[in-house]
């Protein structure tokens, strides 16, 4: 059996969610998040409602268009997700778990997409 990929802590109460048409439980919780763009040095903000071994739903801050494949990175932990955007209305989001690019791949383009978006955050900072 897998660990459960956001295990409970004292922030969060997560309960299982039941659907008989669900190989997978999904585990409802309450966790900020950013859906990082592959193509471009862009993110969107979002809260991770519920989530399961394979997909997560999501709601997103903002409706803007999405791209077939994006990266979920989860606040508290850190931890990217490759995903498929299987569905939407509105701003609600399913997607799928997935690993397109590997590791080394994913790390690269993080490094080198959101490099310029933190020497933007820098600069801001000075102005303030």
């Amino acid at each position: 059996m897998a660990s459960d990929p956001w295990p409970q802590d004292a922030t969060t109460k997560s309960k299982t969610v039941s659907n008989e048409r669900r190989a997978v439980s999904r585990y409802e919780v309450r966790k900020d998040g950013r859906l990082l763009f592959v193509d471009q040095p862009c993110f969107v903000e979002c809260a991770i409602r519920n989530i399961s071994e394979d997909g997560a739903l999501l709601s997103m801050l903002v409706s803007v268009a999405l791209p077939p494949v994006v990266l979920l990175w989860e606040q508290r932990t850190g931890a990217i997700h490759e995903c498929e955007v299987r569905w939407r209305n509105g701003r609600t989001v399913g997607v799928h778990f997935t690993d397109v690019f590997g590791r080394a791949t994913r790390r690269a383009m993080l490094e080198k997409d959101f490099a310029s978006l933190k020497n933007v955050a820098d600069g801001a900072a000075l102005l303030h």
